[in-house]
């Protein structure tokens, strides 16, 4: 997917390492490019609004790019559409993933990324990816 949206033509090898966290999985990327993209190109893209479909459960924005440090007690919420902070209330509360371009060199995309694994979570992308399907007409009505 990530190849679509950045128009690139990417070699993928994923590793993982296991945290104990209550809350927010963290995850450090890094893309290796044949086209050498430079940094302020792929900041223009990750800074894009364009959302291309309308889910129930998809949250807007549903990727927010910011510049400084990510951190996980100042960005875990993000998406948040009430003030004060109250999530049994606010559903868009934790539902946008947040990114922090790091470097661009060499054809090399380095990027952190944070989304709030209890309120998205697996079950809730399963149900996102439900709509994307549904409304793709992937089901038999």
């Amino acid at each position: 997917e990530i190849e679509r949206i950045l128009d690139l033509n990417a070699e993928w090898d994923v590793q993982t390492k296991r945290v104990d966290e209550r809350d927010g999985h963290i995850v450090h990327v890094e893309v290796h490019v044949e086209n050498a993209p430079t940094y302020d190109m792929v900041a223009s893209l990750l800074q894009s609004k364009e959302q291309p479909h309308a889910l129930p459960s998809q949250s807007i924005p549903g990727m927010e790019s910011i510049q400084s440090e990510l951190r996980r007690e100042d960005h875990l919420w993000n998406g948040q559409s009430m003030t004060p902070l109250d999530p049994s209330m606010d559903l868009k509360a934790g539902m946008t993933t947040t990114v922090q371009l790091t470097s661009v060199e060499n054809g090399v995309v380095s990027f952190t990324g944070l989304s709030h694994n209890t309120i998205r979570g697996a079950a809730g992308g399963v149900v996102l990816l439900a709509e994307l399907a549904y409304m793709k007409k992937y089901f038999e009505q």
